[in-house]
């Protein structure tokens, strides 16, 4: 009845998706005829003020719960944002700096996403981001706007 006010009624169909996904989530639960606050889960209350997709805001508080809060919010913000691996290579340096990074994970573009930006971050603060965007192959705009 909330969303039936709202200047722009989504269809019945993404709101019985949207359902479906936080139940599958753990964040809602599946009884019929409850309010909306009641259907709501524990985690579900927990992550709700979160202004993020559920499973963004879910893997900000298991980044959180187990330590790894700066990688997991790093690769979160690279989703909403272009790869910063844009940048052509400049050469067989930037080729294998790119694959380097690659290789420091499980081949994930998540963590290399992460593992590029923190490296950036890193490496800046030292007077040499620079040299770390040219040997990665690395769009310093995109990493820019992930700051």
């Amino acid at each position: 009845e909330v969303l039936a006010k709202s200047l722009s009624t989504p269809s019945v169909g993404c709101v019985e998706h949207a359902v479906w996904l936080l139940q599958e989530m753990s964040m809602m639960t599946e009884k019929q005829g409850c309010s909306a606050a009641e259907a709501l889960l524990p985690l579900g209350r927990w992550l709700a003020p979160i202004p993020l997709h559920p499973m963004s805001s879910k893997a900000l508080l298991y980044g959180a719960l187990f330590g790894v809060l700066l990688p997991v919010t790093a690769a979160i913000a690279f989703l909403n944002l272009k790869s910063p691996f844009v940048q052509p290579s400049v050469g067989a340096t930037a080729k294998a700096g790119r694959n380097a990074l690659l290789r420091r994970g499980e081949q994930s573009d998540h963590y290399a996403m992460a593992a590029a930006y923190l490296g950036w971050r890193a490496r800046a603060s030292a007077g040499e981001g620079d040299a770390f965007i040219y040997q990665h192959g690395l769009s310093r705009e995109i990493l820019e706007m992930g700051d």
